[in-house]
């Protein structure tokens, strides 16, 4: 199995040197989003900023409309084709790409592979040279409404729109604007047959969920951080929460602080006092 190795080689301090591993048959998202794969401390960076996966035995880097978009040689791009040692820009970090474990890539230090969860070795892969789908400004740049940003995101992350087809929504969208008709871009989709109304009404759960589990991942650190629930209950509560999203259905999916208050783990006034805290804070969820 094909494996790349995403090296943080510029950024935060602590993460300079850490390395993620994708699979083949796997789509990571990077951000600074608890929901997201794999974190990024930048405060540049957006919750789901980009997503790195592989088609056809190729890996490429996705933009997903973050603000800032995904740099390549200096310019946002929408996709690119990773190549050995290529690197993209996501707000002040700086990953490299690579097929090779332990190898020097084109910054010529090695790669720090202490983080490195799996023990497989990576294939070498001949990529030839690709040319970015390139833009002005980011994609995400062009989005204002907020309902907008997060449906043709997580369309994108699951290969459901390109993003193409959201510059033709946009259009449209500023074209009925222009006449006193306002449209979201989830009923222009649907309307143009990009989306199906299931399909629609599913990435708005996913939405809502992620929405949700963001601040129950952020609850759930403050309550183990403080000594006031193992982490390994908290994890098991997240878990839990998980597998009720996956099951579907509808059912409504307790918030973190219920489950642990009704498994007897945490008093509500000790619940209430994470959620004070939480609300005084200026952590950017």
């Amino acid at each position: 199995m094909k494996i790349c190795y995403l090296s943080v080689v510029q950024g935060h301090a602590e993460q300079v040197g850490q390395v993620f591993l994708v699979h083949e048959d796997e789509k990571r998202t990077l951000g600074r989003s608890s929901t997201s794969d794999f974190y990024i401390r930048d405060n540049l960076v957006s919750g789901l900023h980009c997503q790195v996966e592989c088609k056809n035995g190729d890996f490429l880097v996705k933009d997903l409309l973050a603000r800032n978009g995904v740099l390549v040689e200096g310019l946002p791009i929408d996709e690119h084709l990773l190549r050995e040692g290529d690197r993209f820009r996501i707000g002040k970090t700086v990953v490299e790409f690579s097929l090779e474990n332990g190898k020097k890539g084109r910054s010529g230090k090695s790669i720090d592979t202490s983080l490195v969860s799996h023990d497989e070795a990576a294939q070498r892969l001949s990529v030839t040279q690709s040319s970015p789908l390139q833009s002005s400004v980011p994609l995400g740049q062009l989005l204002s409404d907020k309902n907008d940003v997060q449906l043709a995101k997580l369309a994108l992350v699951h290969g459901l729109l390109t993003h193409q087809q959201i510059r033709e929504g946009l259009n449209i969208q500023k074209e009925m604007a222009e006449v006193k008709i306002r449209m979201s871009l989830a009923e222009i989709f649907e309307e143009r047959e990009y989306l199906t109304a299931a399909q629609v009404k599913e990435l708005l759960r996913e939405q809502e969920y992620r929405k949700v589990r963001n601040k129950d991942v952020l609850f759930g650190r403050v309550a183990a951080a403080n000594n006031l629930v193992p982490k390994e209950k908290v994890d098991e509560a997240l878990a839990l929460q998980q597998k009720m999203f996956e099951a579907g259905g509808g059912a409504e999916i307790p918030r973190l602080g219920e489950l642990l208050v009704t498994q007897g783990l945490l008093t509500v006034q000790d619940s209430n006092r994470i959620l004070k805290g939480i609300r005084e804070t200026k952590d950017v969820l």
